[in-house]
């Protein structure tokens, strides 16, 4: 990944973002921050892994900072950083496939009856972002709370009960929140189109290069005075910036 300064800040400002939102809630509700259900509304925004890297060291630096006033101290900084590593890992490389599907499926207009049911196919896609960020966490987590806090069971009967706690708290802050979060992203085209750009590439379909494109053509050619080689190349830069009409 190359480093620019829109993606330094980026992860920056999600960094933060999430350190705050973990310490704030750790603060209010221990249990739920640091405990055995990891209820951490800061989760919610691994989804944004699906939509460019500059997220991965974001969400890391953020749970590094945040897990340094966990219960289980210098440790979860290390195994529970490295879980959340390896989630966003995996996410990033399993979603970048479904970033240009799934925005395509969410901003079609008007669709046939087999269309439909493929894009419902495609838009049952976005269900699967959060579950690396669920297993990562109710393995690695669950086995680390199992070590320190084995409460006078075997390491596996421990490990089952916490993997499960877990696993559960992170499934529903990733599909209570996550999935809305991911959906709105995808709809939305401006910010679409801006997560794309700090991710470098070519923006999906259905964004803003639309309406500049539209708005060229309704500017020289909607009078219809204009014919000839002139109106030619600005209908060729309208194709260029609207690919696929």
């Amino acid at each position: 990944m190359k480093l620019t300064t829109r993606r330094i800040a980026f992860a920056g400002i999600l960094a933060a973002l999430y350190a705050v939102l973990t310490i704030v809630e750790g603060l209010i509700a221990p249990g739920l921050a640091y405990g055995n259900i990891q209820f951490r509304f800061a989760e919610a925004l691994a989804v944004l892994c699906c939509f460019t890297p500059a997220a991965i060291p974001g969400m890391v630096i953020g749970c590094v900072v945040a897990n340094i006033y966990s219960s289980v101290g210098i440790w979860d900084t290390v195994i529970g950083s490295s879980a959340t590593l390896l989630a966003c890992l995996v996410t990033w490389f399993l979603s970048r496939g479904l970033r240009s599907q799934v925005s395509e499926t969410l901003s079609g207009a008007e669709r046939g009856e087999a269309e439909r049911k493929s894009s419902l196919r495609k838009l049952l896609l976005v269900f699967l972002v959060p579950l690396p960020t669920i297993l990562f966490n109710a393995v690695i987590v669950g086995a680390e709370l199992a070590f320190f806090f084995p409460e006078d069971q075997a390491f596996w009967t421990a490990f089952g009960g916490y993997a499960l706690s877990v696993g559960a708290g992170e499934a529903a802050v990733l599909y209570v929140l996550g999935v809305p979060l991911l959906i709105w992203l995808l709809k939305d085209c401006r910010l679409n189109r801006q997560l794309c750009t700090i991710c470098q590439k070519t923006p999906p379909r259905g964004s803003q290069s639309h309406g500049a494109a539209l708005l060229i053509l309704l500017t020289f050619s909607a009078e219809g005075r204009r014919s000839g080689p002139q109106s030619r190349r600005w209908a060729w830069f309208a194709g260029r910036l609207c690919p696929g009409r």
